[in-house]
């Protein structure tokens, strides 16, 4: 039994056990609500795609969308998926100038909370980000941004711990989950 967990990117093989840890996670992140339960059934939106045709399950097809892109990294410990983080690159084009990166989905499963494991996602993100940012030659002090539930207080505190600062005003409506998002980004 090993105590580090190890980083590496995940595969299609992971969606399974990358929906059980973010079905997980979601049910932690708003006190009193089984988030998780309430936005997915497991069984039916990780499932692949029938032989009669019928579409895979909307989390897979999520799940696929960001493993193409190489934007989904999992902690594991092991053998066992602990974690989660996706994100987008930063970019920058004439239409829509610079757009920083974001974390998109960051998920620890409850029983591996304060290990340290969010910090080590969260700081492959940055870097990985830091480094794209430098790459392109996108100049802007906006790092890396990241939206989470006003009432999800361990996810605020915890990027707010990470040098993440909150952007008042910029709170977005989540209309499926009936909550606001607020949104924070680490200047760099």
């Amino acid at each position: 039994m090993t105590n580090v967990p190890l980083l590496r990117p995940a595969t299609a093989s992971d969606i399974p056990a990358l929906a059980e840890t973010n079905i997980s996670a979601a049910n932690f992140s708003i006190p009193g609500r089984k988030l998780g339960e309430e936005l997915f059934d497991l069984e039916r939106d990780i499932a692949p795609a029938k032989p009669d045709g019928s579409p895979p399950g909307k989390l897979r097809l999520q799940l696929e969308d960001r493993l193409s892109k190489g934007h989904i990294w999992l902690a594991e410990l092991d053998g066992q998926v602990v974690g989660s983080i996706a994100w987008d690159d930063p970019s920058w084009s004439a239409e829509q100038g610079y757009e920083p990166g974001e974390i998109t989905s960051m998920a620890v499963h409850p029983s591996y909370h304060s290990r340290g494991i969010g910090t080590m996602l969260l700081n492959h993100a940055k870097h990985v980000s830091a480094r794209v940012k430098e790459m392109r030659g996108i100049d802007s002090e906006v790092l890396i941004q990241v939206r989470c539930f006003e009432k999800n207080p361990r996810a605020l505190a915890f990027y707010e711990r990470a040098g993440f600062e909150r952007r008042h005003g910029a709170e977005e409506w989540h209309e499926k989950v009936g909550e606001y998002l607020a949104l924070l980004e680490l200047l760099k």
